[in-house]
């Protein structure tokens, strides 16, 4: 009885642990940086009954009987999936994309932290507002130049310095110009450049000739097509009309050659018809007996 009653109050305790991890990830739910947690459980160490036995002669083994005695945290962990980002409209405002932390100094004392929301003090050092903390980076040289290869130290721009006077390299200057600018330049220049603005005429309008003459020739090659297509049409037509008038004939060769035998099949049978006549009227005239007269239809 005391052992069901101590697993249960084990299950409350840690369920209570883990509604306090729940409790505390709704309650930084808009805090700057922050990571949720988890927690996993684990069951206790279970109490054997009675041990498990191997297979003797005709009988298998047996799964050892074995009662828990409840739950038992596994561990917290903190979850480092990436949030989500916003503008928050302030230019000392940072974040970190993926993987890494910011570094904050104490003195020799480093932390580390995913929340960006710095700012700079009144002497110019960029630190964490709320506990003043100094963001560790590289500080870009006279050149403007960092070399992440040296040892990074606490970042600090000096309020009130100003920058030493540099003179400008280069120029970029783009504007249209008036149409009713003047020439400029000597005479030579003038000629040169009328005689180029010529020469730039002239190309184009060979250029405009050349694609002229391509589209010209792009359509009367469509138009051969087109006839190429159209006699190839007729040519079809003649050959069906052909293999029509051949498969009429072939009928036709069929008819006669049948008409043919019908017709010598007919004749033969009429002269052997006529010629048995011939053989009786022959016998009845030796018999000296005159030959019936046939009957003819009466027609009405």
């Amino acid at each position: 009885m005391m052992r069901s009653l101590f697993s249960g109050v084990s299950g409350l305790k840690n369920h209570q642990t883990r509604m306090d991890v729940i409790g505390n990830n709704i309650a930084n739910v808009n805090t700057t940086g922050f990571k949720a947690s988890r927690v996993n459980f684990q069951d206790i160490l279970s109490q054997t009954l009675s041990g498990a036995s191997s297979a003797q002669g005709n009988r298998g083994g047996t799964n050892p009987m074995q009662v828990g005695l409840g739950v038992a945290l596994a561990s917290i962990d903190t979850l480092f999936t990436p949030g989500s980002y916003q503008t928050t409209g302030k230019q000392t405002d940072l974040a970190i994309q993926d993987q890494g932390f910011f570094v904050l100094a104490n003195g020799n004392e480093k932390y580390y932290t995913r929340a960006g929301n710095f700012d700079f003090d009144v002497e110019g050092n960029y630190v964490v507002p709320g506990t003043g903390l100094k963001v560790v980076g590289w500080m870009a040289d006279n050149a403007g130049e960092i070399d992440a290869l040296k040892d990074p130290t606490t970042i600090k721009i000096p309020v009130g310095e100003m920058m030493e006077a540099q003179r400008t390299d280069e120029i970029t200057y783009g504007k249209n110009l008036s149409a009713g600018a003047k020439k400029t330049g000597t005479s030579a220049e003038r000629a040169t450049a009328d005689a180029d603005k010529l020469a730039a005429d002239a190309a184009k309008a060979t250029a405009d000739a050349d694609l002229t003459a391509a589209n010209t020739a792009k359509t009367n090659a469509d138009n051969d097509l087109a006839a190429a297509n159209t006699a190839k049409a007729k040519a079809d037509a003649a050959k069906s009309a052909i293999d029509t008038a051949a498969t009429a004939i072939a009928n036709a060769l069929a008819a006669a050659t049948t008409y043919q035998t019908t017709s010598n099949l007919t004749t033969a049978t009429a002269a052997q018809a006529a010629a048995s006549r011939r053989s009786d009227t022959s016998q009845l005239l030796r018999l000296g007996l005159r030959q019936p007269t046939p009957l003819h239809k009466q027609h009405s």
